[in-house]
């Protein structure tokens, strides 16, 4: 289950109703991240649970993505996030969204 800080970021984090409300996602989960070096790797680490509800946020997703290549600029972020089976994830959820592409154009 997600613990109620989770929840609220991936919530604001992905708003469809307002870019205003993402984009303050992405401050303030800038601002905290950048607070302590163990708060970094809590928000990557959020943010790398959060990517299989990412995907059908649609155009939602852009910030989040903007705000994960953000806080793994850093090659210590990247092995982190490989350390922590990030890689795999991804590319399930990119070979996912492949499909799901080439499902839409053969059906339209």
């Amino acid at each position: 289950l997600m613990s109620q800080p989770e929840k609220w970021v991936e919530e604001l984090l992905l708003s469809p109703a307002s870019t205003a409300v993402r984009k303050g996602a992405v401050a303030l989960v800038t601002n905290l991240s950048t607070r302590s070096e163990h708060r970094h790797y809590v928000m990557l680490s959020l943010l790398a649970d959060m990517l299989p509800r990412v995907c059908p946020a649609g155009e939602g997703s852009a910030d989040y993505f903007e705000l994960l290549t953000s806080m793994a600029q850093s090659e210590v972020s990247r092995r982190f996030l490989v350390a922590r089976g990030f890689l795999p994830v991804l590319c399930a959820e990119l070979e996912g969204e492949g499909g799901r592409i080439a499902h839409h154009e053969l059906s339209t």
